[in-house]
């Protein structure tokens, strides 16, 4: 479950900087499609590195404060609990 969360987290960050790179290719390319492709990726990476940054600017209070970290070790721990119930539920089931 980890794995995934961490994924999207590191794409979502790169896809601004990958689009507003490719604009700039497509920019140096020749003809009108090229060029109109250019500007809407890169007017999409601009757009999503601001946002980024708007982003961050919320999360970062709540990650220094510690709430975040409490919340996810809260959703964690109950998490855990709900499997060790499951498999405590299974193991009686397959008992009896």
């Amino acid at each position: 479950m980890v794995i995934p969360a961490i994924a999207v987290v590191v794409l979502s960050l790169l896809t601004p900087f990958v689009s507003l790179c490719a604009g700039m290719i497509f920019l140096m390319l020749s003809g009108r499609r090229n060029t109109t492709l250019g500007w809407w990726n890169v007017v999409a990476g601009f757009l999503g590195t601001v946002l980024h940054v708007v982003a961050l600017a919320f999360l970062l209070p709540a990650v220094t404060s510690g709430v975040l970290t409490k919340t996810l070790t809260g959703l964690s721990q109950q998490r855990q609990q709900n499997d060790v119930n499951q498999s405590q539920s299974i193991l009686n089931g397959q008992e009896n």
